[in-house]
């Protein structure tokens, strides 16, 4: 009776090890599992890292040479008629035509001239009729 009491405790010894094997090679699996998920989980921030670098890289760009082509547009007497979209060959730029910027006194920028030429030449004696 010992004997088999002394078998079966053997037996249940080794199931014991054997299940203790199989919980550390799960917890290793685990572990190696996390490990995997942080490292593309830290590739992927880098990827979107690079792609807003690029992104704002290509904007700051893109704005640059907005800016020289409005400077290039403002240094050249000649071309005042033309639009931004005629600078430029980008597709999608907007393509509007120059306005007539009015003051807060109803007089656009040529108008000033326009008036003071007239008043030379209308006498200021006239009378309005109401």
């Amino acid at each position: 009776m010992r004997r088999q009491e002394r078998a079966e405790l053997e037996q249940e010894r080794e199931e014991a090890l054997k299940e203790l094997e199989m919980l550390e090679k799960m917890k290793e699996e685990e572990l190696m599992i996390q490990q995997k998920l942080a490292e593309e989980q830290q590739a992927q921030l880098e990827r979107e890292h690079e792609e807003a670098q690029l992104e704002l890289e290509r904007v700051e760009k893109e704005k640059a040479e907005e800016l020289s082509l409005q400077q290039k547009a403002e240094e050249e007497p000649g071309d005042k008629s033309r639009t931004l979209a005629e600078l430029t060959d980008k597709y999608g730029a907007p393509n509007l035509t120059r306005v007539e910027e009015i003051d807060e006194s109803g007089q656009s920028d040529a108008a000033p001239n326009l008036t003071a030429e007239s008043e030379e030449e209308t006498p200021t004696d006239m009378k309005v009729d109401s």
